[in-house]
């Protein structure tokens, strides 16, 4: 069969010129490029010329009669594929997305933010542009940039009017580079609902409605698990709370509360001694955990403290949300301490083996860590608390005591709650550290002279 005008048919020479023949045609379609047959002869075939229409479509060994470089059958020319017309789409102002020129200057990372925080994008486009233009002004003048960055960073900050806006312009402003030097200050569902809030249900769809009250329920039943969880734990095993009759625990067994037993009180080291070493081992690392955890808290929630009292005395417009937040933050994680630290002397000193011994000690951190920054329900994840970001504005800001150009001061203070609030709030950290501090010394002697073995329920 030839194509296009017309030609002599002659017989191939051989298969294999003919296969070559049948391959390369330019006129070929897809499918048979794609067979088996075609596979096979692709690795035989000539790389491809500069110019394929130099080439002939068959073999010119065999024809010798034409010259090199002419063809001897027209090939049916391909038609020309055009793709789609680009399509130009300007959205409108109605639409709520920013259309003017302010609007190049965001990505992807920046439109996140709006929308996290709930500012229009206009607003952070306009923040956004101040700073390049305070860093053209730097760079045209000889100055440092970094340094002209920083001092504005510093002002915009001081000039926010809601803790919202300061967590949009920390997030937008401090550069990555200069987190270098500060030290982490950690994150739970109380401090952001202190800052941004848990719940926020205004000028979204139904999926965000939906997400907002799912989001704050589970931060409530985060709550609820972590107050009544250690609490019914402890009244299960003093009390008999929420256990059958048979499976209390029976603490006339301990002569050091009841003389008259005839139980030693070293009955577990007789018969699980190895456990009974690595359950004291596991108590004591599990005190001086909280210990250090109670220290870290206290410092966490003084730096926070001590901006939003920094910024009361030194911001224009700036007021103090969320101190409810703390409050509820402070009570749960000083609770936990004293509370996991008791239960931690009779789950731990009663485990039998050592497998029920990592379990329940795995538990009871599960219990304890539930509502920090990466646990392990995702209600809230790391990008909700931007942790070194306000520790930088502790350091910078309120321990340099930085101040506006125009040296404002308020003679505004705190109110006499949210002074309360913060005496109480560091108050019950140092109650929680000083009870951990005891313990990790009284706790392990009782959980060494207890013969959990007779006292506890075998399961």
């Amino acid at each position: 069969l030839a194509h296009g005008n017309s030609c002599q048919v002659r017989p191939l020479q051989s298969f294999f010129s003919r296969s070559v023949v049948w391959q390369s045609h330019p006129s070929m379609g897809l499918k048979r490029r794609q067979s088996m047959l075609g596979k096979f002869l692709q690795g035989f075939r000539r790389s491809k010329s500069k110019n394929e229409c130099d080439m002939p479509t068959r073999s010119q060994r065999h024809r010798p009669s034409f010259a090199r470089g002419t063809d001897i059958e027209a090939a049916a020319l391909r038609p020309r594929m055009f793709g789609h017309d680009a399509v130009h789409y300007a959205p409108d102002e109605e639409e709520g997305l920013v259309t003017d020129a302010s609007a190049s200057a965001l990505d992807q990372t920046h439109l996140k933010a709006a929308d996290k925080h709930h500012f229009d994008t206009a607003y952070v486009a306009e923040i956004l542009a101040k700073a390049a233009e305070v860093g053209d002004e730097a760079r045209k003048g000889g100055g440092d940039e970094e340094e002209a960055l920083i001092q504005h960073a510093k002002e915009q900050i001081l000039e926010a009017d809601s803790n919202v806006d300061l967590l949009l312009k920390a997030e937008l402003l401090i550069g990555e580079d200069w987190l270098g030097k500060v030290e982490y200050i950690n994150g739970n569902i109380y401090r952001i609902g202190a800052f941004s809030g848990l719940i926020d249900i205004t000028d979204t769809g139904k999926r965000g409605k939906c997400t907002g009250f799912a989001r704050f329920i589970g931060c409530m039943l985060i709550f609820l698990f972590q107050v009544f969880g250690p609490l019914l734990i402890f009244l299960s095993c003093v009390a008999g709370v929420g256990r059958e009759f048979e499976k209390a625990y029976t603490w006339s067994h301990w002569n050091i509360l009841y003389p008259e037993s005839p139980t030693s009180n070293l009955y577990d080291w007789q018969h699980i001694a190895t456990t009974k070493l690595l359950g004291l081992c596991f108590l004591e690392a599990f005190i001086l955990n909280a210990l250090f955890v109670s220290a870290d808290e206290k410092q966490a929630e003084e730096k926070i403290w001590d901006i939003f009292g920094y910024l009361k005395g030194h911001t224009p417009n700036y007021e103090v949300h969320g101190s409810l937040y703390l409050f509820m933050g402070s009570f749960v994680n000083n609770w936990l301490v004293i509370m996991c630290t008791l239960d931690a002397y009779m789950i731990i000193g009663a485990s039998r083996t050592p497998s029920d011994l990592l379990l329940d000690s795995l538990g009871l951190l599960f219990l304890f860590n539930l509502d920090d920054i990466g646990g392990d329900l995702g209600f809230v994840d790391e990008d909700d608390w931007p942790g070194l970001r306000i520790a930088w504005i502790h350091s910078e800001i309120v321990k340099a005591g930085f101040v506006l150009k125009s040296n404002f001061q308020t003679d505004k203070e705190m109110e006499f709650k949210e002074k309360c609030n913060r005496t109480i709030n560091l108050a019950t950290y140092s109650i929680s550290f000083w009870f951990c501090a005891c313990c990790s010394v009284v706790m392990p002697i009782l959980a060494s002279l207890t013969p959990f073995l007779k006292i506890a329920p075998a399961d």
